[in-house]
Order: C-alpha cells, then structure tokens, then sequence
C-alpha cells in the first residue's frame, strides 16, 4: 500500500485564515525572512495598479534560502529556532503571506519556486547572492497606503540598511535616530531545547525611541518591536525595540499582559527621572510600578511625581491625624487611590508611612507627669480661656507620649504631650505667645478639624477676643485677675 503524508494543507481555507488580517502581516512575515539572514542590505519595493499591490523584498545575503524546500514546508524544523535573536520561530509566516497572493515568486541561490493559480513550480533560475521574493495581492488603495505607511514604521537594525523603493517614485532609506535610551534587561523569550520549542529567559538589549519621530504634526501610538519589526501598538511614552524574540502567539501579533508588565517596570526603571507630574499616572507606569521588577528609587520617584514629596497614607481610625496632616501640607491619599497590587509595591519598600504614624495622637498608654508650676498656671489659663470663651469647663492633662504631636483635644479635654513641648515649653512669663497659640488651636477643635470652616470661624474670633481681652485685663493671663 502506497503511504501518504499524514497531513494536508488545503490553501483556500488557509487563505481564508489570513484574510482577515491587515496586509501589513504579508510584509512583516517577508521583512523578517530577511532580516534574519546575513544581510546587510535589504530593498522593498512597491507598486499599486488595477486593485493589486506589487511587494517585493530583496536581500544580499550570500547564501540566499538554506533549504528552497522551507518556502513551502509548513512547521518544518530550521535552523532559526534554537536562535532567539532569529525572528522565525514557527517556518509557517511566508506560508501565511503566499495564501493571500494572486501569485508569489521566490528566487535564491538555489533555484526559483513560482506560485500561481496552476500551483507550484520549481525553476532552474537563481541568484548570484541573496533572494528576492515578490508577491502580488489584491487589496484596496486604502490597503496598499496601510501597508506603505507600516514599512515607515521599520527600525532597521544596526549594520543593515533597508531600502524602500516605489516604482515611478522616490527611493529613500530608513533612518531613524539614535536610541534615547539602550539597556540591558533579562526577559521572557522562546527557543528550541531539548528538541521543543519553550519559554526562557535571556539577557538582551532594550532600545527606546521617542514617539513623536515618525510623524511630527500627530503623535503616533507608541509600538513594541521586536528587532525592529512592529509587534502591536503598546500603551507607553516610547517606542521599545526588544533585541530578542518576543513571546507571542502562532500569528505573532498579541503579546501577554505579564510580559508588557515585566517590560514596563524595565523601562521606568531607566526612565524614572524623566517621568513628569503629568504622565506619572499613565497606566503603563501604574502597571509598572506593580511589578516585582521595579526598584525602589523609581517607584519613589514616580509616589513624589504623582503626590509630592510630602505625602502619608490616611488611617481610618485616627481622623485627627489625616486632618493634622492636611493641615501641614500633606497630601493624604487614600485606599481607593491606587491599586491592591500598587499598595503591595509601596509596602514592600515602606515608602509611605500612615498619617497615624507621623500625626499620630496621644494615646490611652502615655504617662501622666508631676506638674511643675508653670503646669499648674496653664491649666488655669487653659480653663480660663475655655470657660469665656466657649462656655465649656474643660480637663487639662500633661503626659509623656511617643506621639509625634504635641497636644490635642477630645471629649472637652486638652492633652499636653511634654516628651515634645519640654518642660520649659509651660512659662507663663517667657512663652506666653507660644503657649496661647497652641491653646486656641486645641480648644477651637471643639468646633471642628483643621478642614472645616467652624474651625477656622472660632480660631479667628477667639484670636480677636483674646486680642481684646490683653488690651482691656492684662492679669487675665496670668491668673492675677482684676
């Protein structure tokens, strides 16, 4: 019994397949055939006429097609897939890109292979060097300046120049400038080992471009590329060129949330200083700054970027310390404003300490303190003061705590905190102002926080009265009333 191949390719339906697709996949697939080779030249040339494209891709490389027999053998094992710099890994794009064709011609050192609606034809004719394939494929004209606009978008690599060339028009070759930034970074890739395809990671080059290059009077999206071949439009403010395979599907045009993830935080953690109180809250930074990638210095740059350099997380169950913190100039950000992944990263480096933590209030466990004197005659000012002008009889105590402030007030009670003040902070004689200043800022939280406007109202008018008051019965400060 005669045997046959296990498989067969029906080439309708596989045109079918890629129909679907922008026709800038044909171009892509044939520019990375060729840049894979040992090229250092490659020529694209183009033509529209009556509905269909002319494309045609040439190169120098010396040895043109290593095996003629890959330009129509799907999946069939090459020498490029245990390379991850090589862009081919599947020996199935070129295939993908013929089905779309009327008609496709491949001439190498080795022989010519025609495609048309006949079939497939093997010729004797080559080339002295390198392969020059056409193709022809009907598309629209708003197609074919789709596919002429993507080959602007080419990053030729270093040491090869691509050549674009328009049949009756310009030739001109692609330029673009310098890398702004050029690192290395270990990333996901795909090679073969151990005789299967499968992920890896490998240190390669990151080169980043400026956005606004390529068309000046519109800021074009950003693009990942992979060696120079654009993958997908990326939400970033620069172009990224990875130096190595980039892990993506069989059609090589979606690449994974984790691995753009894992790229993002490489990036900030080059670009940081460059990151602006305007785009530190793009959400390629946010996503960034969740991943475990990300160093310490850039995620704080980016935290100071967003919200300032004196910032505190709100803590729920100590109200008089968001507001004390509001009241000294801090931006106080709260759960809902970043993300569980965004607060686990701020954590694990402990970049920002809670408002409790910094204006954190007297607590329950602070040590009451023999009162001095001076003591004595401040709680009778304090309680003076409250009782005129506020109608109240307030407590007067004075503790030692850790607490970072230096008094409050609660439930018609003041708390001095002398582990702050000192003992010498409570001198009628020689402190009086400073000793004033403190009392109406507790006692006007009778009123409110340092937010509300009732707070502000009775600051204002217990500072007049008490102006008043000195000018009319200076004893009353001292406790030697007329």
């Amino acid at each position: 019994m005669k045997s046959t191949s296990w498989f067969e390719v029906d080439r309708a339906g596989l045109k079918e397949l890629q129909d679907g697709k922008p026709k800038s996949f044909l171009v892509r697939e044939l520019v990375s055939n060729a840049l894979d080779e040992n090229v250092t030249k490659v020529t694209i040339t183009h033509h529209y006429e009556k509905d269909t494209a002319m494309i045609g891709v040439s190169d120098d490389s010396p040895e043109g097609f290593k095996n003629l027999k890959d330009a129509f053998t799907l999946f069939a094992s090459c020498y490029k897939r245990p390379d991850a710099t090589k862009r081919g890994r599947f020996n199935l794009g070129e295939k993908q890109a013929f089905a779309m064709c009327d008609k496709a011609i491949i001439s190498t050192t080795k022989g010519t292979v025609v495609f048309d609606k006949k079939g497939r034809h093997l010729q004797r004719a080559t080339t002295q060097t390198g392969t020059d394939v056409t193709v022809f494929v009907k598309m629209t004209k708003t197609e074919y300046y789709e596919v002429v606009a993507f080959l602007g978008k080419l990053i030729p690599p270093f040491g090869i120049s691509i050549i674009v060339s328009s049949i009756g028009g310009c030739d001109y070759e692609l330029v673009w400038p310098e890398p702004i930034h050029q690192f290395n970074a270990t990333l996901p890739t795909v090679a073969l080992i151990n005789g299967a395809l499968r992920g890896t990671r490998r240190n390669t080059v990151i080169r980043l471009y400026q956005r606004e290059f390529r068309l000046r009077e519109e800021i074009k999206p950003a693009m990942l590329y992979e060696m120079g071949i654009p993958v997908c439009e990326i939400d970033c403010d620069y172009h990224i060129n990875v130096g190595q395979r980039v892990p993506m599907g069989i059609d090589r045009d979606t690449v994974s949330e984790a691995y753009l993830k894992h790229l993002y935080a490489e990036v900030l953690n080059v670009v940081y200083t460059e990151i602006t109180e305007d785009n530190s809250s793009k959400s390629w930074v946010r996503v960034a700054s969740t991943d475990d990638r990300v160093s310490k210095d850039a995620l704080q740059s980016v935290i100071a970027k967003r919200y300032g350099d004196k910032v505190v997380v709100a803590t729920p169950n100590d109200p008089l310390a968001n507001d004390d913190a509001i009241a000294s100039g801090y931006r106080v950000i709260h759960g809902s404003e970043l993300s569980p992944e965004e607060w686990a990263s701020i954590k694990s480096f402990g970049l920002i300490d809670s408002s409790h933590e910094v204006f954190g209030h007297i607590s329950v466990t602070s040590t009451a303190v023999e009162e001095t004197p001076g003591m004595v005659q401040v709680r009778a000012l304090v309680q003076r003061v409250a009782r005129t002008y506020m109608g109240v009889e307030v407590r007067v105590a004075f503790v030692e705590s850790g607490a970072s402030n230096s008094a409050q007030y609660g439930n018609q009670a003041v708390t001095f905190n002398v582990s702050q003040l000192g003992k010498d902070f409570f001198n009628l004689q020689y402190n009086l102002t400073g000793i004033l200043d403190l009392t109406m800022h507790e006692l006007c939280h009778e009123y409110g926080h340092h937010t509300e406007i009732a707070y502000h109202t009775h600051l204002t008018s217990m500072g007049s009265n008490l102006i008043q008051k000195a000018i009319d019965d200076p004893a009353f400060f001292t406790g030697a009333e007329q």
